[in-house]
């Protein structure tokens, strides 16, 4: 499923979501008796699923489904306006293959994107910004030793991406992350590079 199907998934639900105001309880509405203030911080939870795109030169691989676990917190000016920064731990497994030699690989990666979050659209928010990969690996197993296979990705990335809000404090994300340069690999000694891309779909929890 690419990036178009999961955001236009994730907008036609609004259309099935009744309005959000009738769904909020009292303890939405209000803070400790006060109504909820424009300026504030919204701290979170979320986890999902992420799967990897790669494009490979000279081995051949196979990526599965891996999953996403982040911390969030948002600094919201507006009802409109946010800044969003998460941190987060990927771990996805790629399946490869060069000269008769296979084996699997395992990434891992910790994340912090700070996103720039737009909310004016009734419960519809549109993300994006930089992502920084503060730590990026890729391991792969032999009889007697460990193989250190690369990174996965540049220091730099970015992303995309759209949330829809089912309750004040239930949210669904669907996101896609690109690296700005290619990631230098090995597997059964060959060097080659590659270029990879997530597309995510989570749930996250605002407290």
């Amino acid at each position: 499923m690419n990036l178009r199907r999961i955001i236009f998934i994730a907008i036609a639900l609004l259309v099935f979501l009744p309005d959000a105001k009738a769904q909020m309880t009292e303890y939405d509405k209000y803070y400790y008796g006060l109504e909820r203030p424009r300026k504030r911080v919204e701290l979170g939870i979320s986890v999902g699923g992420a799967y990897m795109l790669s494009e490979a030169e000279s081995v051949d691989i196979e990526p599965r489904l891996g999953f996403r676990a982040a911390l969030m917190m948002s600094m919201c000016w507006s009802e409109s306006y946010a800044i969003q920064g998460e941190i987060a731990y990927l771990h996805n497994k790629l399946d490869a293959s060069y000269a008769g030699a296979n084996h699997r690989i395992n990434g891992n990666i910790v994340e912090v994107p700070i996103l720039f979050s737009y909310r004016g659209l009734r419960r519809v928010r549109f993300n994006v910004g930089p992502v920084l990969n503060i730590a990026s690996a890729a391991r792969y197993d032999l009889t007697k030793e460990r193989v250190e296979a690369g990174q996965l990705r540049s220091t730099v990335g970015y992303a995309a991406g759209v949330a829809v809000e089912l309750t004040p404090h239930l949210i669904i994300d669907a996101r896609y992350t690109g690296n700005f340069t290619k990631s230098d690999n090995y597997f059964e000694g060959c060097e080659f590079q590659m270029r990879s891309q997530w597309i995510g779909l989570s749930v996250g929890y605002v407290f």
